[in-house]
């Protein structure tokens, strides 16, 4: 389950993901386009199958320079519909995304 809110209606969103045994990516979700610029937030929820994932991962093309996509609400539930994996705590989840390489 994930909430998204997408500024730009010309950029592209969406939910990847890829099976241990499988040889290529399966997209399981993909943001409709909009006409017009919408200013709220949608609720999506995608049944994984059981196995061994390599990634889950969200993809945002023809993003504009001045816009943005904002994702909340991200839980992976097991059958039970309790949370599969503990939460990362915020600024490690933030860290994650900093290049090392890069001094600030």
């Amino acid at each position: 389950m994930f909430a998204y809110y997408k500024v730009s209606h010309s950029a592209e969103f969406r939910l990847i993901i890829k099976k241990e045994d499988e040889r290529g990516e399966q997209v399981i979700f993909e943001a409709p386009r909009t006409t017009i610029e919408s200013r709220r937030w949608f609720r999506e929820i995608r049944k994984l199958e059981i196995g061994r994932y390599n990634y889950i991962t969200f993809e945002v093309r023809n993003l504009p320079a001045n816009a943005y996509v904002g994702i909340d609400e991200f839980l992976i539930l097991n059958e039970s519909q309790q949370p599969f994996c503990s939460v990362i705590p915020e600024s490690r989840f933030i860290e994650s995304f900093v290049d090392p390489t890069i001094r600030h």
